[in-house]
């Protein structure tokens, strides 16, 4: 993580909030912590491989299409048995398919730049960052 932060950061950020309602983005309870707060410039720090994966990650996407995306209805008794029906309204097929382009979005993202070695000395920390095309022809291509 790269910690370095510039000047424009270090002014106060400016929030969607009306200024009569005050709240300290500092911890879930609004007190102020300054010895656990991190603040992490994006920018210097793209969008790659985290070393989540697994069984783990599975449940985080799983969670995000069941919960997030409109799911089609089973057909009804009696109903007639056509493959190219769909129950969804077009608005949500639209949005089912950004929510997809979204998870293609971030596995190509993080096969692009991907850990390829880890640094045997520092724990957590990768050595070698590259392209991984298998990790992109598995998950979106």
């Amino acid at each position: 993580v790269d910690a370095h932060i510039d000047d424009g950061w270090q002014s106060p950020p400016l929030t969607f909030l009306d200024e009569q309602t005050p709240f300290d983005f500092g911890s879930a309870d609004g007190e102020q912590d300054d010895s656990s707060a991190v603040v992490v410039d994006l920018r210097l720090n793209p969008e790659r491989y985290t070393g989540y994966a697994g069984p783990s990650a599975d449940k985080v996407w799983a969670a995000i299409h069941t919960d997030n995306c409109f799911q089609q209805q089973p057909k009804s008794v009696g109903q007639e048995e056509d493959e190219f029906t769909c129950s969804l309204s077009p608005e949500e097929r639209v949005y089912n398919r950004i929510i997809s382009g979204l998870h293609s979005s971030i596995s190509l993202h993080i096969a692009h730049s991907y850990c390829l070695e880890m640094d045997q000395n520092q724990i957590a920390e990768c050595k070698t960052w590259g392209k991984n095309s298998t990790i992109a022809r598995e998950r979106v291509l």
